[in-house]
C-alpha cells in the first residue's frame, strides 16, 4: 500500500496500481475527473471529504469510504460509476447540471440533494441508504428501486418522487420530516415503520 502526498487540490486524479492507495489526511479537491482502473482507494484511516467536479469511474478493486463525504459540485453533467456498483458514506449532490449514476449505489450514511440526480434511463440504477435523505433538489427515479436499509432511525426529508421504495430497517423505522413523497411504482414494507407524521 502507498499513501497519496499530502496535496489538497488536483486537476484530474487517477489511480492505476493494482495495490491500495491510502487517501492522504487532507480534504481533496478535485477540478476535474477521479478514476481508479486496478486497485483499491482507502479512505477508511483518515476520513476526509472529497470535493468534485467531474466524473467518478471506478473500474478498480473497490473504494473503502470510512466516514467521509463524496460531494458532486460540478456545474455540468456529471457520473458516478462503479462497475458492480459504489460504496460511500455521505454522497452530496450539488453544483449545477444533473449528476448521473453509471450504477448502483450504497450509502453507509446519508444522501443530500441540492442538486439534481438521475438513477441512469438505461441501468435503472439503485440506491441503498442506511442513513438520512435529504431533498431540496430533484430527484429522478426512472424506474430505479431506494431501499431504507439502516439499523437505526431514519428520516425522508423533502418532497420526492421515488419509483420503487423499500423500507427494511430493522430498528426505529424510517419517518418522513416534510414534504410529498410520490410513488410511481410500488412500496414494499419488508421490516420498520414507516412514519408519515401528517405527511402524504
Amino acid at each position: 500500500s502507498a499513501t497519496l502526498p499530502l496535496i489538497a487540490q488536483y486537476n484530474n486524479l487517477s489511480f492505476t496500481g493494482s495495490g491500495t492507495s491510502i487517501l492522504a489526511n487532507t480534504d481533496l479537491v478535485i477540478n476535474g475527473n477521479l478514476s481508479n482502473s486496478a486497485g483499491t482507494i482507502d479512505n477508511s484511516l483518515n476520513n476526509r471529504n472529497i470535493d468534485l467536479y467531474g466524473n467518478w469511474t471506478n473500474t478498480g478493486i473497490s473504494f473503502i469510504p470510512g466516514t467521509g463525504t463524496l460531494s458532486l459540485k460540478g456545474s455540468g453533467t456529471q457520473t458516478l460509476m462503479r462497475t458492480g456498483g459504489e460504496q460511500l458514506y455521505n454522497l452530496t449532490i450539488g453544483g449545477s447540471g444533473t449528476k448521473m449514476l453509471g450504477g448502483s449505489i450504497v450509502l453507509n450514511n446519508d444522501l443530500v440533494l441540492n442538486s439534481s440526480l438521475d438513477v441512469d434511463v438505461l441501468g435503472n440504477y439503485s440506491i441503498d441508504i442506511k442513513g438520512n435523505w435529504s431533498n431540496t433538489g430533484t430527484f429522478i427515479p426512472q424506474q430505479g428501486k431506494v431501499s431504507f436499509v439502516g439499523n437505526t432511525a431514519q428520516t425522508i426529508n423533502g418532497s420526492t418522487t421515488f419509483f420503487d421504495l423499500t423500507i427494511n430497517n430493522t430498528s426505529g423505522g424510517v419517518s418522513i420530516l416534510g414534504g410529498a413523497q410520490n410513488m410511481a411504482g410500488g412500496l414494499d414494507l419488508v421490516s420498520g415503520n414507516f412514519i408519515t407524521t401528517g405527511q402524504s
